[in-house]
């Protein structure tokens, strides 16, 4: 019964449409959005910009597919720009164990591993509620919000619950690389992983904005 105003975000942060891309960058980097609404001279809506409009400029901007040459300082691997420490779940975790695992990590997701502890999927916040039956909702919502116990929940599994195929990389590949495999693949995260294939950290499209969002900031 509730309406698009009820649950809306507000006020909604806008850019002009002839506001410099490195300002909207910044912008969106600074407040954490995804999209940015884009108006005109008479504050009208005529556009979106999101994160991927923003990865993808910035890939059509490397000069014949090279790796640009960044300012000093600037982030040049993903391993500079990855989040370390994301918790992992075995393929046979039941869904109790990963929401315990989830809303005890910075990032409202984990990893799942095979046997020898290499990364198979990835599990977010998000993936949980759309693949949980509809009444085990209202529990799940509480638990992740930790505003209460999720009560009974369905007897799932990782491999149930995961996005399955993750692209996955050591911490030396550069982060151009990374964006235009994400941008390829349409994937929205990326595994970072050892030596022996097994998972050190995670990119995500947020976490690419940032680096991008410091190359024009430091750019002469």
């Amino acid at each position: 019964g509730k309406t698009a105003r009820d649950v809306m975000t507000s006020p909604v942060i806008t850019i002009r449409d002839d506001a410099p891309l490195a300002q909207a960058v910044s912008l969106m980097a600074e407040r954490g959005l995804k999209r940015l609404p884009v108006v005109d001279a008479g504050e009208n809506l005529v556009g979106v910009l999101s994160r991927v409009d923003v990865l993808r400029t910035a890939d059509e901007a490397t000069p014949s597919r090279r790796e640009p040459k960044s300012p000093p300082g600037a982030a040049q691997t993903v391993g500079e720009v990855m989040q370390a420490d994301v918790p992992t779940v075995r393929a046979d975790a039941e869904l109790a164990d990963i929401v315990d695992q989830m809303t005890n990590a910075e990032l409202k997701r984990v990893i799942v591993v095979d046997g020898e502890g290499k990364a198979i999927g990835i599990i977010n916040d998000g993936d949980l509620v759309a693949r949980v039956k509809p009444e085990a909702r209202p529990g799940l919502l509480r638990a992740l919000a930790r505003r209460g116990p999720a009560g009974k929940l369905p007897e799932v599994t990782a491999a149930q619950l995961m996005t399955p195929s993750v692209l996955t990389g050591p911490a030396n590949i550069p982060i151009a690389e990374v964006v235009r495999q994400m941008l390829a693949q349409k994937r929205k995260r990326f595994v970072v992983v050892d030596d022996t294939g097994r998972p050190i950290g995670i990119v995500d499209r947020q976490m690419l904005l940032h680096a991008v969002a410091g190359l024009a900031q430091d750019a002469p």
